[in-house]
C-alpha cells in the first residue's frame, strides 16, 4: 500500500526519497504476528507540522512572491495525488487512514486569512486554503491532533471539527495500538509544570484521551501560552540513544532521545493509564511531530517496547511525511 501512495506521488512529478539521519534512513520494522498485529490492514500517512500562514520564506501559501503560488500549488498536488492513492486502494477494497499531528495553522503569529500579502487578495488566500481544506477533510477524511500552535482550532473551532472526533489532542488508530499527538506535551515546560503539580500528569495523561476534559483543558492552556523549550536552530542533531532490548518486536538503523521526551511520554501514558487504562494497554507504536526533527525513539511501559516516529514537519524547505503499515513505518521527503 505504502508503494501506491509513492508511485502517485512520482506519477504528479515528485521525487520522495527515504529521510535519513548520519546517510542512515529513519525506519521502524517489526515481524508481523497475525495473532497481535500492531497495524490491521491499512495504511497510515501522516502529515506532520504544516505551520501555515506563518509568514516564512518557504510557508506554504506565503513565501516570496516570486514562489509563493509554486509552494502553495506543491502541497495541494501531494494531496491530490495522495486522493488518487485513497481511491486506487479503495478500489482493491484497501484502506488508507491519514492524520495531521497538529500546528496545522500558525495562528499564535499571524492569522493568516486576513494578512495583507502584496499582490494577493484575502479572496485568493482564503480560497486557497479552503481548496486544502477540502482535500484535506472531504476527500481524505484526515484526523487532526491539536498542537500548540492550534489556538483558533480549539477556542473557536470551525465546523469540520465536530464531526466524529476530527480535531483532538491525540488519534488512535487500529485498534489503539498506533497513538498519535502533537508532542508539545513531551517539552521540559510540560515537566515542570507536572513538578509542581503532582496531579497535573494525571490530568495530561487524561488530556491526551478526550479534548473536554477540564483539568486537561486547564493544563494544555499553561502549556499552550508559554514559549517552546527546544532550540530554534531548524536542523539541529538529533542524539543517538539507547537501541531496545534485544528480543523486542521492533527493530531500527536509527534510534534517538531527544530532550528526554521518551521519559515524558512514558509518565504522561503511566497518567493516563490511571485513568483510562484500555486506552495505554493497547498502545503499540506513538506518532508525534512538534519538535520539526525526524527521528525515532523509544521508552518502556508495562511489558513492551513503544517506539516513538517523530516525523519532522513541512516547514523550512522541508516535506517530510511518514506512512505505516503492517511490519513498516517509514519516513519520506519529497
Amino acid at each position: 500500500m505504502a508503494n501506491e501512495i509513492i508511485n502517485q506521488l512520482k506519477l504528479a512529478g515528485f521525487a520522495p526519497s527515504r529521510v535519513t539521519v548520519d546517510d542512515e534512513p529513519v525506519e521502524l520494522t517489526w515481524t508481523p504476528n497475525a495473532a497481535a498485529p500492531v497495524v490491521d490492514t491499512r495504511a497510515i500517512l501522516v502529515l506532520p507540522d504544516l505551520h501555515l500562514g506563518d509568514g516564512g520564506d518557504t510557508d506554504i501559501f506565503r513565501g516570496s512572491q516570486s514562489n509563493g503560488t509554486a509552494h502553495r500549488d506543491r502541497f495541494e498536488r501531494f494531496l491530490t495525488a495522495v486522493a488518487a492513492a485513497k481511491a486506487k486502494l479503495t478500489a482493491q477494497g484497501r484502506r488508507l487512514s491519514v492524520v495531521q499531528l497538529g500546528d496545522c495553522y500558525d495562528v499564535w503569529r499571524t492569522f493568516p486569512f486576513y494578512e495583507n500579502v502584496p499582490g494577493r487578495t484575502y479572496s485568493a488566500i482564503r480560497n486557497a486554503y479552503a481548496r486544502i481544506e477540502s482535500l484535506l477533510i472531504d476527500q481524505l477524511d484526515t484526523r487532526f491532533c491539536v498542537g500548540n500552535h492550534d489556538a483558533v482550532l480549539v477556542e473557536s473551532p470551525p465546523d469540520w471539527a465536530f464531526a466524529s472526533g476530527r480535531l483532538a489532542y491525540s488519534q488512535r488508530f487500529c485498534a489503539g495500538s498506533v497513538f498519535a499527538f502533537h508532542g508539545h506535551q513531551g517539552d521540559d515546560l510540560a515537566e515542570h509544570l507536572a513538578g509542581q503539580h503532582g496531579q497535573f500528569w494525571v490530568a495530561l495523561g487524561s488530556a491526551l484521551s478526550t479534548i473536554v476534559n477540564p483539568a486537561g483543558m486547564a493544563l494544555q492552556k499553561l502549556i499552550d501560552h508559554s514559549e517552546d523549550t527546544y532550540p530554534g536552530d531548524h536542523d539541529g542533531g538529533w542524539p543517538v540513544g539507547a537501541a531496545p532490548k534485544p528480543g523486542t518486536p521492533f527493530q531500527a538503523k536509527r534510534w534517538s532521545n531527544y530532550h528526554d521526551r521518551p521519559g515524558r511520554f512514558r509518565k504522561m501514558l503511566l497518567a493516563a493509564k490511571a485513568t483510562t487504562p484500555a486506552l495505554t494497554q493497547a498502545i503499540r507504536l506513538v506518532v508525534v511531530g512538534h519538535t520539526h526533527r525526524p527521528g525515532l525513539s523509544w521508552f518502556e511501559l508495562d511489558d513492551r517496547v513503544i517506539p516513538v516516529l517523530d516525523v519532522g514537519s513541512w516547514t523550512y524547505g522541508r516535506s517530510q511525511f511518514a506512512v505505516i503499515e503492517e511490519g513498516n513505518a517509514s519516513l519520506w521527503q519529497l
